[in-house]
């Protein structure tokens, strides 16, 4: 048994009632017995007795994370509840949307915003006692913009292996920290990277050099993988607080955005250290990482030290060591979240509020914010897709909010287009 809450009579806890003198359980309801409770209707009766129920909800909520294109799925338990309660209330960002029978453990949120994080709450509730308290989890429509078309040579036969990219200018953000306010973002996901290949990349800006500067940290405080950049600029990765390390022997300092990507073979034991898609360093380390712990820390050395003074986006980890032709491939590109071996995923395309998605499909883990703030200074990614032996690109999920522009642009090299871009409307 492990202590979880205290349980206390409503109103004022002087009158001496003996609140607790009795106790009854059952499945998910608790009753407690105060035999000198006094009369709420008169209270110059004294001793009128009471018996006070405690219900507790589904502990088990699960809100879904980009499974469906139309909807949020909630679920959960519902045994338990008979002849107690008369049913489920359902509240989206605390907003009553639906009420659900007894028999119900399944709710269908048809109106959700695709690409919008959301936190689901349920209750369950009676028309005798009320309701109970909430339980909450956070779930999303993955997005669903779409962008599609050919791409054709004047002679109007299909151009294969033609990369085309929609820039739009709304809903472009990264998150920008200080390390003077102790700037932080934390998750807890859903996989581990024990005895595991992995690739960790992002996007970061650093406007000074002074000082070590953790970008992403994994694990916890005492088993752990660290990226990020020394006091002289240098990317690196470190396992275990700098008990292992690779760092790159040149410097990184140009106040502009740089691509940043860190691989690990947990057979050979090599880490490879990547700048804008050059290998700038590698290394064989004695071990691998072998915790199970899964904490990470955006912009922190576990919201302890090393605190970031820049830009980030595009956070992405990967239980896989991705080659450096993926790597080219994707580093300018948003992901689609459905990517094999992708764990996390944070393009931190919100731009309001204190939540960041995990926008690796069914992986959960969303993040909270600290101190930071949102900023339209990004770096150059954006959703790209490339044409087939047809000349027909489809650029799928697609985060578009409300009605947007985007510009449609085709590039290859030894190539011209006419023209050589068109703006689409979502």
């Amino acid at each position: 048994w492990q202590f979880a809450a205290k349980l206390l009579a409503p109103g004022n806890q002087n009158n001496y009632d003996r609140f607790g003198y009795s106790l009854a359980m059952q499945n998910n309801t608790v009753v407690v017995g105060a035999p000198e409770d006094d009369s709420d209707a008169n209270p110059s009766s004294y001793d009128h007795g009471s018996a006070y129920v405690f219900v507790l909800p589904p502990t088990d909520l699960v809100a879904s994370d980009g499974n469906f294109s139309n909807r949020v799925r909630l679920q959960w338990s519902n045994t338990g509840y008979n002849n107690v309660a008369d049913g489920f209330k359902v509240y989206r960002n605390g907003e009553l949307i639906g009420e659900t029978a007894l028999s119900a453990s399944i709710y269908n949120d048809y109106d959700a915003i695709p690409g919008e994080l959301a936190q689901y709450c349920l209750e369950v509730f009676s028309n005798n006692w009320g309701s109970s308290y909430r339980v909450c989890d956070e779930g999303y429509v993955k997005p669903i913009g779409r962008i599609s078309g050919e791409v054709k040579s004047t002679l109007q036969a299909g151009v294969p292996d033609i990369e085309v990219c929609a820039a739009g200018n709304l809903y472009r953000h990264a998150l920008q920290f200080n390390a003077a306010n102790n700037n932080n973002v934390t998750a807890a996901l859903a996989n581990n990277l024990a005895s595991s290949d992995f690739t960790i990349e992002y996007w970061a800006k650093l406007p000074a050099t002074g000082s070590d500067r953790a970008i992403v940290s994994f694990g916890d405080g005492n088993s752990n993988i660290i990226c990020g950049l020394s006091a002289a600029g240098r990317p690196g990765i470190s396992f275990n607080n700098n008990a292992n390390s690779v760092n790159a022997d040149t410097t990184t300092f140009n106040n502009g955005w740089n691509h940043y990507a860190f691989t690990f073979n947990n057979t050979s034991k090599t880490a490879k250290v990547y700048r804008n898609g050059i290998l700038v360093k590698q290394g064989t380390l004695p071990a691998g990482f072998n915790s199970t712990a899964t904490e990470l820390h955006i912009g922190s050395y576990f919201n302890q030290l090393n605190f970031f003074n820049g830009a980030i986006d595009e956070v992405r980890i990967w239980n896989i060591e991705l080659d450096l032709s993926t790597l080219l491939e994707n580093k300018n590109r948003h992901l689609k979240g459905s990517e094999g071996g992708l764990l996390a995923y944070f393009p931190f395309s919100e731009g309001k509020g204190g939540k960041a998605a995990n926008f690796a499909f069914e992986k959960g883990g969303h993040a909270s914010l600290k101190g930071t703030f949102w900023t339209f200074d990004c770096p150059p990614v954006n959703y790209c897709a490339t044409t087939n032996a047809a000349g027909y690109y489809e650029i799928n999920n697609i985060y578009f909010g409300a009605e947007a522009e985007f510009m449609v642009k085709p590039t290859k090299i030894g190539h011209n287009f006419n023209p050589t871009s068109q703006n689409r409307t979502l």
